[in-house]
């Protein structure tokens, strides 16, 4: 895709945005750089004043005029703080124009300086185009019951599970209070929790007994820092330990971080995922599948618990999430 350059009313904003994408597994050879996150560089020159300035990097000089975007507006930061555990804590407005698709009219969360977009939403706009589908299509796969969210965020899995199975009940856990505090005000998991559909677990997962009675029918795993996954993510007795509050039939997901594309083989977040695939497959007897999620500007390691699914099992998902159904290979 190619982003329009327009004159001063651009934000200042780098975009990267890749190329359309093989089907999945395919070994695609992309001229971009990939990241396990939606990403956007920006610059804050004004946080406290809630304008974001910037001006749009075409990524690719050569692409239609359908992927241009005109009459770019400026986003808006609704909240800038810091914490213990994250330098930078931002939640943005993106206009609906003049950015790209997956972002338009949206809210994101912004945390550390990577530019990764940790979680994202939109009322009456769930469907991200990006890794979280995927994530949030294992509830099709599971019994009925509870879905736990390591690494809750702004709860951009819980609100995409609860636009097609509203019945759902979840449990999140998020290390840092800040992020919690500016997911219940501005993403509306205050609105969950005051409903009984969501309870928020804050600090360090790894340090509590996540078990349930009964067990969690799914536990999605989305834990990054720094743009890094968790270290305690590559060892096999962590997967033992979170599989262990599953119920019987349950499923673990996770993101793993970079996907491992050509020519990215050797870099150090796919070195690290490829690493975590591994320690599942050891906690889970083999009984490991995975995928690499291509989108137009993220490319994502997604593992999975279990045997590997045909797409039928997937049952009714939603049509925008029909790509969540097919591509994945046994470990």
């Amino acid at each position: 895709m190619e982003l329009l350059r327009t004159s001063s009313t651009a934000p200042n904003m780098h975009c990267k945005l890749f190329a359309p994408h093989q089907s999945a597994y395919s070994k695609t050879k992309l001229p971009y750089n990939l990241r396990p996150h939606l990403q956007l560089n920006w610059q804050l020159t004004r946080p406290h004043s809630g304008r974001v300035q910037a001006s749009y990097q075409p990524a690719n000089p050569d692409a239609s005029e359908e992927f241009r975007y005109l009459q770019p507006q400026s986003p808006i930061c609704l909240h800038s703080t810091c914490s213990t555990y994250n330098r930078n804590i931002r939640v943005i407005q993106m206009p609906e124009v003049g950015v790209p698709p997956e972002v338009a009219g949206r809210r994101v969360l912004l945390l550390d300086h990577s530019g990764n977009i940790h979680s994202i939403h939109s009322e009456g706009r769930p469907f991200t185009t990006a890794y979280w589908d995927q994530l949030a299509a294992v509830e099709a796969l599971v019994p009925e019951g509870p879905i736990a969210v390591i690494g809750l965020g702004a709860g951009t899995v819980v609100h995409l599970i609860r636009s097609f199975s509203p019945e759902r009940e979840f449990h999140g856990w998020e290390l840092d209070p800040e992020v919690v505090s500016a997911a219940r005000r501005f993403f509306g998991l205050g609105a969950l929790e005051e409903g009984g559909s969501l309870a928020i677990h804050t600090g360090d997962v790894f340090e509590e007994d996540i078990r349930i009675g009964g067990g969690f029918a799914a536990i999605v795993v989305d834990i990054f820092a720094d743009a890094s996954l968790h270290d305690k993510l590559l060892q096999a007795d962590t997967w033992r330990w979170i599989g262990g509050a599953l119920a019987p039939g349950g499923r673990v997901i996770a993101n793993l971080g970079l996907a491992a594309i050509d020519g990215l083989e050797d870099h150090p977040s796919v070195v690290k995922a490829q690493a975590a695939l591994g320690a599942m497959r050891e906690a889970f007897a083999g009984h490991v599948c995975f995928k690499h999620w291509i989108s137009d500007n993220s490319g994502s390691t997604i593992a999975m618990s279990g045997t590997l699914p045909e797409p039928s099992e997937f049952g009714a998902l939603p049509d925008e999430l029909g790509r969540c159904r097919g591509g994945w290979w046994s470990v």
